[in-house]
């Protein structure tokens, strides 16, 4: 199910349900994307994708769904991440077929080769590509087809599931793994700094990253969040003791409220 919430007075309501519309057999959805039209891209495990057009981009309580799948190009039913570029074309990190591109027409059809198991994808400000596999950080340059360079730890990075990619305001590429921690990359030089062993993290296993409208990094792991903020190179951890409903945070969004959401499989018993 999916929820649409709206503000109230001191708490947020229910505004518009999909469940039946979404017509899917399984209640696995792997993640949510909504693109610069307001509109809302679902991943469900082994059914492809779907992708809700709201009528009403204010309140949105009318809309319509379409079906995105191998009936209509979709070459891989397993879609982890989805991401939209500067152009507008929709990007799919697949589990195991590697990167799908959705321009605004037909489907383009990437594989990257040495690992094709795409957990997230990031554009660095040099259009080049940076994905995340089961075994270090790919880059791809979409101007030299079939070019590719893994990074792992022959070369300056780890041999590490990487589980999210994000690039911050300045240019600078976050990387967040599985057992290692959070490395920073310069996509100019290709050099990595091993951010927790800097700023001498405790939790290294790492979901989630992105960036506040004030700035600061927000680092989400197993064990709680971690705010990075650069101006003062502080580090503050956040877990259940400061009121998280759960530490294992998976993903989190800031609005343009300034307000920050934090999405985990559920509470604690």
């Amino acid at each position: 199910v999916v929820y649409g919430l709206k503000p109230s007075v001191g708490f947020y309501k229910i505004a518009v349900s999909i469940t039946s519309e979404l017509n899917s057999s399984g209640k696995n959805i792997s993640c949510i994307y909504s693109d610069h039209l307001s509109n809302l891209w679902i991943s469900l495990a082994n059914e492809g994708l779907k992708k809700i057009i709201f009528s009403d981009s204010k309140n949105r309580e009318t809309f319509s769904v379409q079906t995105i799948d191998k009936n209509n190009g979709l070459q891989s039913l397993y879609i982890q991440s989805l991401f939209e570029d500067y152009e507008s074309n929709m990007w799919f990190g697949t589990f195991g077929s590697g990167l799908i591109e959705m321009p605004i027409e037909p489907f383009n059809f990437f594989i990257p080769g040495i690992n094709n198991s795409i957990k997230s994808v990031a554009i660095d400000n040099l259009d080049g590509f940076w994905l995340g596999t089961a075994n270090g950080i790919l880059h791809y340059d979409i101007s030299k087809p079939g070019e590719t360079k893994l990074f792992d730890s022959k070369n300056g990075f780890v041999t590490d599931q990487v589980n999210t990619v994000f690039r911050d305001k300045k240019g600078t590429v976050w990387i967040g793994t599985e057992n290692n921690g959070v490395y920073t990359l310069d996509p100019k030089t290709e050099t990595f700094e091993n951010f927790s062993r800097e700023k001498d993290l405790k939790f290294l296993s790492v979901n989630c990253i992105t960036e506040s409208t004030d700035d600061q990094i927000l680092i989400a792991t197993k064990d709680g969040v971690y705010f990075y903020t650069p101006e003062t190179s502080k580090t503050v951890l956040v877990t259940t003791v400061e009121g998280l409903l759960h530490n294992d945070v998976l993903k989190i969004f800031c609005d343009s409220k300034k307000r920050i959401w934090f999405c985990s499989h559920g509470t604690p018993p």
